[in-house]
């Protein structure tokens, strides 16, 4: 009985730390709200609840390499895919729970802003330091848009040291340095689709000559 005891002890120990987590106050502020080129075309302007936000993090890495850049001071965002964000080892999307990190924009006086609460990162502890990145994106395209979405964009990248559930980490409203610019990505085509209208354009040159 002991034996089974200690065991179920031992097993419980070892899945509490397997699913450790280290808080932070997942908030931006005015100064370093959410601008997007989408909803008002030709402008940026603060985004109306129209935008979601998630967190990168990263344990071991001090910048996230694909992105080559931080937002300019016209809002817009560097060149970057997808593709190139997800493909870099080091960087994982914050879940807690197993759930995505997620929050959306605000309406009304708190535009550009959003408020995800106290939220604590799998996988990490109180008192690391960790590397974090707001990304952000359409909130049409839902939680399933963080790899896919046709709209991107991302923070300067940020040092937090995380804390407790009772004594989180700094808020992002103090460690955000400016505002995230978010803008429709321009995918590239594939060679396989430059391929392909090559060669539509060879058919249209053929019809052409037989008429």
């Amino acid at each position: 009985m002991k034996k089974a005891l200690l065991l179920c002890t031992v097993c419980l120990a070892s899945c509490l730390s397997s699913f450790g987590q280290g808080y932070f106050v997942f908030a931006n502020s005015g100064s370093s709200a959410v601008i997007d080129g989408f909803t008002a075309p030709g402008t940026y302007v603060k985004s109306p609840a129209n935008v979601m936000v998630g967190i990168l993090y990263s344990t071991s890495a001090t910048s996230l390499t694909a992105l080559g850049g931080s937002p300019s001071g016209s809002n817009t965002v560097s060149t970057a895919s997808w593709s190139q964000i997800m493909a870099d080892p080091n960087w994982h999307l914050a879940q807690s729970g197993g759930a995505a990190l997620t929050a959306l924009t605000r309406t009304g006086l708190s535009l550009g802003t959003f408020n995800g609460g106290t939220v604590g990162i799998d996988g990490t502890s109180a008192g690391q330091v960790i590397s974090l990145y707001v990304v952000a994106w359409r909130a049409s395209d839902g939680v399933a848009g963080f790899g896919t979405s046709s709209v991107l964009g991302w923070s300067n990248p940020i040092s937090e040291t995380l804390g407790g559930s009772s004594a989180p980490g700094l808020t992002l409203a103090g460690s955000l340095t400016g505002p995230i610019g978010v803008s429709p990505t321009t995918a590239v085509p594939e060679p396989a689709s430059f391929a392909l209208a090559g060669l539509g354009a060879a058919a249209l040159m053929v019809l052409r000559r037989r008429k």
